[in-house]
């Protein structure tokens, strides 16, 4: 039996109330020749189960069940047994529209590209929001960089050799950005040929999983912050757009942990190194200042306390 020509990759985890119809959606395509790889990322609930009835139903389906290990390890294993000469991610609690596959697999080969990119919807309170995908002059690498692309992984389908050619594996424990490195990592060794398509393929629900880091600010999630802060700062130090984007995300992680009343007993010895990034970042005056000075005594308690009253203040 020939390899199919393109390997879906859909990381799993407490995904039962959605599933379905992300699998669904996949399986409705009118292009056939795929592979869909559902990767059970250690579910506590029914996800792994229903993957496996999934694999019953359907040939093109196959399953992979894993301790939970996050997002990247599950991409990973995926993008590991995927024998696809393109590769496509999916969310599970994501949907696409049936052409999905067949648009940018036609472009691909017609156009002899990397990657092929469309536009999507994001879906939020059972709204679909149009979101158009805009390319600049500047370098992809520096547009994302930058922040001025999104850099998700799942509107797009790649060339499965570019992938390896580059080296692009995620970064195991990585589970913030951990999409936006693997496509800096991609776009950083050679010149990607792409193309965006103008059709709206995807649907992103924007809440769905409620596990979901960016969802839940914790002293985990904030170290993954840094993390991601000081693989950039590392891997791209001869960047100027690099040394900016560790300036903000670290100034961010430290804003969110103040002003969600995290580390209490050590805010200073955690962050006091970075003072002075903090006032180089986005976020609003208010919440830099007081994250600022909070850096340098005990009176983190008062001033949060304070924080807290200014901003009920400005609410009303």
């Amino acid at each position: 039996m020939s390899a199919p020509k393109i390997s879906v990759i859909c990381p799993v985890y407490k995904a039962e109330a959605f599933l379905s119809r992300c699998v669904d959606s996949v399986l409705s395509q009118t292009f056939k020749d795929f592979e869909l790889l559902l990767i059970d990322d250690g579910s506590p609930d029914n996800s792994g189960n229903i993957c496996d009835e999934y694999v019953k139903k359907d040939n093109r389906v196959k399953a992979f069940h894993q301790e939970n290990r996050g997002v990247s390890e599950a991409r990973q294993l995926g993008l590991d047994r995927a024998i696809g000469k393109y590769v496509a991610f999916i969310d599970a609690d994501d949907w696409v529209e049936k052409d999905f596959l067949n648009t940018l697999f036609d472009v691909a080969e017609k156009g002899h590209y990397d990657v092929v990119e469309c536009n999507y919807y994001q879906t939020e309170n059972n709204e679909d929001k149009p979101i158009v995908v805009v390319y600049k002059n500047s370098s992809s690498f520096d547009e994302m960089i930058k922040g001025e692309r999104n850099t998700f992984l799942w509107n797009k389908l790649f060339l499965k050799k570019t992938l390896n050619v580059a080296g692009c594996r995620f970064i195991t424990g990585l589970h913030y950005c951990e999409d936006k490195m693997f496509l800096l990592d991609l776009y950083a060794v050679k010149k990607i040929r792409e193309c965006l398509v103008d059709k709206r393929l995807y649907h992103y629900m924007q809440y769905g999983n409620d596990s979901s880091l960016s969802r839940t600010i914790t002293p985990q999630t904030i170290e993954q912050r840094f993390r991601f802060a000081g693989i950039v700062h590392k891997t791209y130090a001869s960047n100027p757009n690099a040394k900016k984007l560790y300036s903000n995300v670290i100034s961010a992680a430290i804003c969110l942990a103040f002003a969600n009343g995290l580390y209490i007993e050590d805010f200073k010895q955690r962050f006091y190194p970075y003072r002075f990034l903090i006032l180089r970042g986005d976020s609003n005056l208010l919440t830099r200042t007081f994250s600022y000075l909070s850096c340098y005594g005990k009176i983190y308690m008062r001033l949060n306390k304070l924080y807290r009253t200014l901003k009920n203040l400005t609410r009303r």
